[in-house]
């Protein structure tokens, strides 16, 4: 799974990094990307390293959805 957050906002990666612990400390290989990259770049690189599930978090209010 890899965490994804709209960009590098940090109010968005304070809200992402205890839900990434979370999901460490129940076993789940969880990877990370809060980098400034363009949105479009994150998912595009998730794809190419096959990265089967996706957490995106960002917007207002705060939401999070998966695919």
């Amino acid at each position: 799974m890899r965490v994804i957050t709209l960009n590098d906002d940090e109010a968005l990666i304070a809200y992402a990094k205890p839900i990434v612990s979370e999901l460490r400390a129940n076993r789940a290989r969880v990877d990370a990307d809060f980098s400034a990259t363009p949105f479009k770049a994150k998912i595009s690189n998730a794809e190419q390293l096959r990265v089967h599930t996706m957490m995106v978090i960002g917007g207002h209010p705060k939401t999070t959805f998966l695919f």
